[in-house]
């Protein structure tokens, strides 16, 4: 079973989150931004948990989500925690180089056709032709 099209569903519900915080200013975009970085960590976490990529896709994804995490739990902790604020998040954004180089691992894997599958084996993505069960001669 594959969680793509929710994962990135939440990272696109999150990137909307963020967008509309826009409208409301640097300390009114708070919430939407907390919520928004909240998603994202979901997304790359349903992405990058499954066995389907390679290993350090995987490792570098959840180490993206985590710093994303870290922000939202703030944010819903109550602290105004703005996007320019330090430490968090203004000095994770060179580190979000990370979630940049999950993306290019994950669009390599898919391109190339290298997802591993549960057993750690590489899954064949073409599809064996159909045989017909019977004849249907007329």
């Amino acid at each position: 079973m594959t969680v793509w099209p929710q994962a990135f569903s939440c990272s696109r519900s999150g990137e909307s989150l963020l967008l509309s915080g826009r409208a409301a200013g640097l300390a009114g975009s708070v919430p939407s931004f907390g919520g928004g970085v909240a998603l994202w960590a979901a997304g790359l976490l349903l992405t990058s948990i499954p066995r389907e990529f390679a290993n350090w896709v995987r490792l570098v994804g959840v180490a993206a989500a985590g710093l994303f995490a870290i922000v939202a739990t703030r944010i819903f902790w109550g602290e105004l925690l703005l996007p320019t604020s330090a430490p968090l998040p203004f000095l994770a954004y060179p580190l979000l180089a990370l979630l940049v180089l999950t993306f290019v691992g994950w669009i390599r894997a898919l391109v190339k056709g290298e997802t591993v599958g549960i057993s750690g084996e590489g899954v064949d993505q073409a599809s064996p032709p159909i045989q017909p069960t019977g004849s249907t001669g007329g």
